[in-house]
């Protein structure tokens, strides 16, 4: 079994204004005293999205198209409102309307792009975040998304580029670390690999993911009690990854240890997918020599 490599794109929501939620008695009352304010209409519907009160959201979108109101950002809230309510069909083509209606609503293409991610539409998801960036006034903010396109593509290199102008951008973006580390651990550079999952773990403790990357890298090297320590500390992280129950066993046989294997390959038989049938398979080999 090769890395855990985990490579999602990050998800948030657009909020220009960041209106607290104390202004939503004013804003409702400038919202029915004049539906056509756009302004009011906007920090209203930006409000409730964080509230995650989608309802009322749409409701006051709905009562400003009802007047014949239509621009670029508010069909681009109408997109959000569906794509937060998993309504996903729909808000791709509310998203692709906002987009014709201003072409450098950078947030639109962002978070359609993020959509395409979904149905691993790699190439289009490209095209539409290099369209984000042209827009955004913070581009850097996107390094990491535009990154991970290419890795999706197979196009390393660019990869590799966008990852690291995304941690010069934010030294703290433990995915950029996790996935460039997983980069150079599947290329053989085993000593910058641990280096860049050591900074992803140092930065966000609480994921499996990097421990999981970080434990593969250290059983490369032959450090084995290092290996098992990131293991272990991956699955407590996440008790459902099977491929760290594996591994454990792996190293538990390999120094002798053949109760603790047993106990992790039996663990791993136990919750690993039909789909690893060829790992299932040498685990059982394995189990049947004991």
């Amino acid at each position: 079994m090769r890395f855990i490599i985990t490579l999602a794109a990050s998800l948030c929501i657009f909020n220009t204004a960041h209106p607290g939620s104390d202004d939503t008695p004013r804003l409702n009352r400038a919202v029915s005293e004049n539906s056509h304010d756009f302004d009011s209409v906007r920090q209203l519907v930006e409000i409730y999205i964080q509230q995650r009160n989608f309802a009322s959201a749409d409701s006051v979108l709905k009562i400003y198209a009802r007047c014949g109101e239509k621009n670029g950002y508010t069909v681009y809230l109408e997109a959000r409102v569906l794509d937060l309510t998993e309504n996903i069909e729909k808000a791709m083509s509310k998203y692709w309307e906002a987009i014709d209606l201003d072409s450098t609503l950078w947030p639109a293409y962002r978070d359609l792009a993020f959509l395409y991610d979904i149905f691993s539409g790699y190439e289009t998801m490209n095209r539409l975040l290099k369209k984000a960036l042209i827009f955004a006034p913070v581009p850097e903010i996107l390094y990491y998304d535009y990154g991970y396109t290419f890795d999706m593509m197979g196009q390393l290199d660019s990869a590799i580029y966008y990852y690291q102008k995304a941690i010069d951008f934010d030294s703290l973006d433990h995915q950029a670390y996790l996935n460039l580390g997983a980069i150079m651990g599947l290329g053989g550079n085993l000593d910058s690999a641990k280096f860049l999952l050591e900074k992803a773990v140092m930065i966000n403790p609480d994921s499996p993911e990097a421990f999981y990357n970080l434990g593969e890298i250290n059983l490369s090297l032959g450090l084995l009690d290092n290996a098992a320590g990131s293991f272990q500390h991956a699955l407590a992280l996440d008790s459902g990854l099977f491929a760290a129950k594996k591994r454990l066993g792996d190293i538990f046989e390999i120094m002798g240890d053949s109760g603790m294997a047993r106990l992790y390959y039996e663990d791993f038989l136990n919750s690993a997918p039909t789909v690893y049938i060829d790992d299932i398979n040498e685990v059982r080999q394995k189990l049947a020599k004991y």
